[in-house]
């Protein structure tokens, strides 16, 4: 005999509504998706390259406006410092805690596009068709792999997003709370990125575009002359505070029209080759590139998405109303910003190709490929004619979405070779343990890390005293920061384990004793310069050596011995002076702490 099992699950009033809302469930269950995918990669990734320098930027400064308003490679970005000084307060190089951050930004921003394209078209599913160009995008998904580039890039997205979708309720209401929203967007966008300077010429575009299709007949918008002229002063403001501090004199490409690449070529490579390939589902292939990877889609793949896209313009302009003013809308943003103002400000022969320059253009894709198809909310005659039946519609429809989300799928997993981090973490994970166990007394001397981790900054924000320091212990750590002379010192190897050391440079020596007054040391001196000496000293001293103007205290043991010490200027000779006791240099040397080859 058997009974029918019947379960009720109870379900909060409060939770009702929402699921009874099934566009809005799905997309939520698509950002889930996205979220959950970029959650495994970001569990295969790792600090890598500026990540260090602004962690360490963060490490040794406090919170106050001389560090948020700093420089950062012709970038001003307190909103991106200041979230990177929180999470080292929390704990340095915690990858989980960065993670987490870069996914609530990232889950914020696709809430954000949802609800613009909720109030721009209402609750129809086919919001989910944008939407999905959005939250699968492979450019959008890889680029929050890089810390040092989601940290600025995904803000931005979110900001552009918040600030339309406050624009079009501004637009249909004229309430002045959503005007305020707009520019409260605008003022934390510009928190994080330059490119946010231009995203009130994005909603000036989508008035006079698009705005005698969502504004009520009686609202005139351009009479609410406060709105822009507050738009007009922060961009006003951002530029004078941008150039008094002289923000661009830190770029690593010099700021300007002289590169190595003409703008007409760099705008078709960021166009063709970077932004309309993965606004198909590509790349499918990556190369090696500043942060982890840069997009090198095939010939074939870059033909096929241009045709896929000239072919969405085509039949767009041939059915919707007012299509072409949204592709317009959409390549303006790609042409003048993505890739004009990156090739003044960046331009390389690779930058044309690095996804962290494209991936804020994608939530305007939304929005102008919803403009280009759906039917604005209240829209009265949206098409130029009838639209072809719903078996043909639903079959392109499912053929360009199943190609899109397969060649999605298909280019985020091959961007998980170019995650090469496993030497990344092994000598993180090794420096931790040995700065922890470092005996009493230890010296560390300082040296780059290793240049697949981090290459050569200006301001030597490289070398392991900065970068290392903040997971040492307090004693060891200011050492670290400021070494004292040593006999034997120590430097982290290659594998992050502590190792003997020797200096690479010149080495002198002579038969006989050095005059101690004018011992021959030629160096130009700097944070990771070091002299060392071979001395027999007839008792233990604490002689006190002049080198480059500076008076250095050096603690020699009786007979026979070696001590380094800093050079941190320009000098060409060093005098030794140890009253009451005889010392005799006979081997002097400068140059860069390395470790012995074993």
């Amino acid at each position: 005999m058997t009974h029918d099992l019947t379960i009720e699950v109870p379900i909060p009033s409060w939770a009702r509504p929402i699921l009874r809302d099934r566009v809005r469930v799905l997309a939520v269950l698509m950002g889930l998706v996205s979220l959950g995918w970029q959650g495994y990669l970001l569990s295969r990734s790792y600090f890598h390259k500026d990540d260090f320098r602004i962690i360490t930027w963060s490490a040794e400064n406090g919170l106050d406006l001389d560090f948020l308003f700093r420089s950062n490679h012709g970038q001003l970005m307190p909103g991106g410092l200041g979230l990177t000084w929180l999470l080292t307060r929390l704990e340095p190089y915690n990858w989980n805690l960065h993670m987490g951050a870069l996914l609530l930004m990232q889950g914020a921003a696709y809430v954000a596009v949802y609800v613009l394209l909720r109030r721009l078209f209402g609750a129809r599913r086919a919001i989910l068709l944008p939407f999905g160009l959005y939250v699968f995008a492979p450019v959008v998904i890889t680029d929050l792999l890089w810390y040092s580039a989601g940290k600025s890039s995904v803000p931005v997205q979110l900001a552009m997003a918040g600030a339309l979708a406050a624009h079009v309720s501004f637009l249909r209401s004229g309430r002045r709370r959503h005007a305020v929203a707009a520019l409260a967007w605008i003022v934390f966008g510009l928190l994080f990125y330059l490119k946010v300077l231009l995203l009130p010429l994005v909603l000036a575009a989508v008035t006079i575009l698009y705005g005698s299709l969502i504004a009520k007949p009686r609202f005139k918008v351009f009479a609410a002359w406060w709105y822009w002229l507050a738009q007009a002063a922060l961009m006003g403001g951002y530029v004078a505070l941008y150039t008094l501090l002289g923000i661009a004199k830190g770029s690593y490409v010099p700021i300007g029209t002289d590169h190595p690449i003409g703008p007409v070529a760099y705008t078709v490579r960021v166009l063709a080759e970077n932004f309309v390939p993965s606004a198909t589902g590509g790349p499918l292939r990556w190369q090696t590139g500043v942060g982890w990877a840069n997009a090198d889609p095939p010939a074939l793949v870059v033909w096929a998405a241009c045709v896929i896209a000239l072919a969405a313009i085509v039949v767009s302009v041939r059915y919707r109303r007012h299509a072409a003013r949204a592709w317009g809308l959409l390549l303006g943003w790609v042409i003048f910003v993505d890739a004009g103002l990156t090739w003044v400000a960046r331009a390389s022969e690779m930058s044309g190709w690095e996804p962290r320059y494209t991936a804020d253009a994608f939530p305007l894709l939304a929005v102008c490929a919803g403009l280009a198809f759906l039917p604005l909310a209240g829209e009265a005659v949206p098409y130029r004619r009838q639209l072809p039946e719903p078996p043909v519609r639903g079959f392109a429809i499912g053929l360009v979405a199943g190609v899109f989300v397969i060649g999605s799928a298909a280019s985020t997993v091959a961007y998980l070779p170019w995650l090469m981090v496993d030497d990344h973490v092994a000598y993180m994970a090794n420096a931790r343990a040995a700065l922890r166990t470092a005996p009493p007394g230890t010296d560390i001397y300082p040296r780059p890390l290793p240049p697949a981790i981090q290459h050569e900054q200006p301001d030597r924000s490289e070398l392991t005293s900065r970068a290392l320091a903040p997971i040492a212990p307090p004693a060891l750590a200011a050492r670290m920061r400021d070494p004292r002379p040593s006999a034997h010192p120590v430097v982290v190897g290659d594998d992050g384990k502590l190792t003997p050391m020797t200096l690479f440079g010149g080495l002198l020596v002579s038969k006989t004793c050095y005059p101690s007054y004018a011992i021959p040391l030629k160096t130009a001196g700097g944070p990771d310069v070091f002299g060392a000496v071979n001395y027999e000293a007839a008792a233990a001293v604490v002689a006190t050596a002049t080198v480059g103007g500076e008076r250095i205290k050096l603690p020699l043991t009786a007979g026979s011995g070696t001590i380094y010490f800093p050079i941190r200027h320009d000098t060409t000779s060093m005098a030794i002076s140890a009253p009451g006791v005889s010392v005799c240099v006979n081997a002097v040397a400068a140059g860069a702490p390395v470790p012995v080859r074993r």
